[in-house]
């Protein structure tokens, strides 16, 4: 061994990808392997405790980071408003999110610490080893400043006016979109609205690209209100009252946020608007809000645990690596139906 220097007899600095590699398994697996933890089979965890012998690896977070110049700190960095909505939905997506990338940069010898875009030329005391940047909006200069340090980054959702980067993790939102309308459709919809946020984010702006398409397709007007993020619940009562002044109103909706659906049932409510018979609706993003409301909402499972581990995964690598990771990391989503589109299948 190399008393954790985790270089071995050639002097090559060998990484915990290069176990991985080696063994044919994910750097999760590796990272559990060596500190006793998840649920490995003995056969596993001593082969992948063998091949890190061989390759002279040691899993010793601060001797590796010293050797390599590093300080073991990834920065987790929030939009304002992204942040904003993180607090007054409560242990939605982004909680979720965080709580998964935070064990995982414990499993693998870092330290997660929470930052804002809102002072992108301050300098931190203590320069992060990497960011880890959470539904980046457009205009955002901090992603620069970041490229001009050599600080490796990666994003939970594309930064849109990037168009080069591959680092991100993020759902199929323009599957996952698909996937609601041909739902709702299923379900006797006939006129199917969108209710977004004004966020310039990737997921707004795929979910959005593809409702025009399909409205395009079937040769229907697209019906789309974007509400101010601040102020979801409020907003989507409003949105939904501004719709149904139209001439031909819609009979279905799909909210891109859960705290829009729940302004959205409010209103119906309010208008004795029957939930599903007289209006279906679908909210963008799985959680409490969405299961306790009444009726409870089908939703969009857009899985975040897995995009929390798979994101601190792919900047570890890009940290780590001598070059660039694969990417980007394309999760898949499931819809889980529930009451709110709880209509008879029209086939």
């Amino acid at each position: 061994m190399n008393n954790g220097t985790d270089r071995n007899a050639s002097g090559k600095s060998v990484g915990i990808k290069d176990v991985a590699q080696a063994a044919g398994v994910s750097i999760t697996t590796v990272s559990h392997a060596l500190n006793d933890k998840g649920r490995l089979s003995d056969a596993t965890r001593e082969r992948v405790r063998a091949v890190a012998r061989r390759l002279g690896y040691q899993p010793n977070a601060t001797a590796r980071h010293l050797a390599g110049g590093r300080t073991g700190l990834i920065e987790l960095v929030l939009n304002a408003k992204i942040t904003q909505m993180f607090v007054t939905e409560g242990l939605t997506f982004h909680a979720r999110v965080m709580a998964v990338a935070a064990a995982t940069c414990i499993e693998n010898g870092y330290s997660l610490a929470l930052a804002g875009t809102a002072q992108p030329g301050r300098t931190p005391d203590v320069r992060p080893d990497g960011v880890l940047g959470i539904d980046p909006v457009v205009g955002e200069p901090i992603w620069e400043r970041l490229d001009a340090l050599g600080v490796p980054v990666v994003t939970i959702g594309r930064i849109l006016d990037r168009d080069e980067s591959t680092n991100w993790v993020d759902n199929d939102h323009r599957a996952s979109a698909r996937l609601v309308f041909k739902h709702l459709s299923e379900r006797g919809a006939k006129r199917i609205a969108l209710i977004g946020t004004d966020l310039e984010a990737s997921f707004e702006h795929e979910i959005r690209s593809e409702y025009d398409r399909w409205c395009a397709e079937r040769g229907q007007a697209a019906e789309v209100v974007l509400a101010q993020a601040e102020f979801l619940e409020t907003a989507g009562e409003v949105a939904l009252r501004q719709l149904m002044d139209l001439p031909e109103p819609p009979d279905a909706v799909f909210a891109t946020a859960s705290r829009l659906a729940i302004g959205v049932l409010r209103a119906c409510k309010d208008m004795s608007i029957a939930v599903p018979e007289e209006m279906m609706l679908v909210a963008g993003n799985d959680n409490q809000l969405a299961l306790w409301a009444q009726p409870p909402f089908t939703t969009v499972d857009v899985a975040p645990e897995v995009i929390g581990r798979r994101s601190v995964e792919l900047l570890i690598e890009k940290i780590e690596a001598q070059g660039e990771p694969d990417g980007p990391v394309i999760v898949p989503v499931r819809l889980i139906e529930r009451e709110s589109t709880a209509r008879t299948r029209v086939d």
